[in-house]
């Protein structure tokens, strides 16, 4: 049995990988007003339909700027995990909990920042951080083709909806964040 630290063995006990800051450019029409984007990234109600699209949620627990929400998923076995957003000044964060896939807890941030290559706009800053099996953090979350998280693709995705207005700007108002329930169908792709 080899018990070298860079030994197979070693690939199944628990770690932390933390990947390099990204910074992806926003669809143009959101990328010059820094206060429309961070009203869209915290707007967790909205974040989390678009970034789970396939799961039934459900808000379970809510203060000024942190929501926990349930999200499940009927497969052969229901799939329950919790996603928890917290907005700060300049971005919001989520941690995911899922149990005992043997990933237990990954975490991004995603916020608005200036390039030094294209003053007056923005783009997004994506860090992620995963704890959990060397080996299923590994293969889970990194080995992306397009060098970002699955999550902030999805992301990227519904800020394209929204400055191809496909999504309303009213869609996005704080006047709708608080909502527990919404119409799904409304914020999806035609």
């Amino acid at each position: 049995m080899n018990t070298h630290p860079s030994g197979f063995f070693n690939h199944f006990f628990p770690a932390t990988f933390e990947r390099a800051r990204k910074h992806i450019q926003l669809p143009a029409g959101i990328d010059t007003n820094r206060d429309i984007i961070l009203n869209i990234l915290h707007n967790h109600h909205l974040l989390v339909q678009n970034i789970w699209p396939s799961f039934t949620i459900k808000s379970i627990s809510s203060a000024p700027d942190t929501t926990v929400f349930a999200l499940e998923k009927p497969v052969f076995i229901a799939y329950i995990k919790k996603a928890t957003f917290t907005s700060f000044d300049g971005g919001v964060t989520t941690l995911e909990e899922l149990g005992s896939s043997g990933i237990k807890a990954p975490a991004q941030s995603w916020r608005p920042v200036r390039p030094a290559t294209a003053p007056g706009h923005y783009s997004l800053e994506e860090s992620l951080t995963v704890s959990g099996d060397r080996l299923l953090s590994f293969l889970s979350r990194f080995d992306d083709g397009d060098g970002y998280d699955r999550n902030t693709e999805r992301l990227l995705e519904f800020l394209a909806r929204i400055a191809a207005r496909k999504v309303s700007m009213s869609d996005v108002s704080e006047e709708n964040s608080e909502q527990q329930y919404f119409d799904a169908a409304k914020l999806k792709n035609d």
